[in-house]
């Protein structure tokens, strides 16, 4: 699969993570190199809803609430 094309303006990484490099590049692979439709933050930008800064990448609960919502 295709990196994702948010990788790069995806504000998380630049500020929730900056304490934590290795977990941070754990999450970068899993959800920004390997599958992107895995990730919340990616789910919610597809569908063009705001991303809240502090949605985690695992987050899917709370991604699939805020899209019922909308």
């Amino acid at each position: 699969m295709a990196d994702c094309e948010r990788l790069n303006v995806c504000p998380f990484f630049a500020g929730s993570m900056q304490n934590m490099p290795r977990v941070a590049e754990m999450m970068k692979k899993r959800y920004c190199l390997e599958d992107k439709t895995a990730c919340a933050r990616y789910m919610l930008a597809s569908a063009g809803i705001a991303v809240p800064k502090d949605l985690f990448p695992h987050d899917l609960d709370r991604a699939r609430m805020l899209l019922c919502k909308s």
